[in-house]
């Protein structure tokens, strides 16, 4: 069955196009792609458990953008 998960593929193409990486012309493999992102968000909370954070509302809140 071909995968229909395009948000997927849109995540891999703004990599892509934000590393100013050329964006590959064969078949992007999307159970590899799943398998990527799944171990950057399980490093991405060990580093956070690392460093105290227990979630998002524990950082600073940025200050408000003062209206013209």
């Amino acid at each position: 069955i071909p995968c229909r998960d395009c948000g997927l593929f849109v995540d891999a193409y703004a990599e892509f196009l934000s590393e100013k990486l050329q964006v590959p012309s064969c078949e992007i493999s999307a159970d590899t792609l799943r398998l990527r992102y799944a171990s950057l968000l399980w490093k991405h909370g060990i580093i956070k458990a690392r460093n105290g954070y227990v979630s998002n509302n524990e950082d600073q809140k940025m200050p408000k953008p003062k209206k013209a």
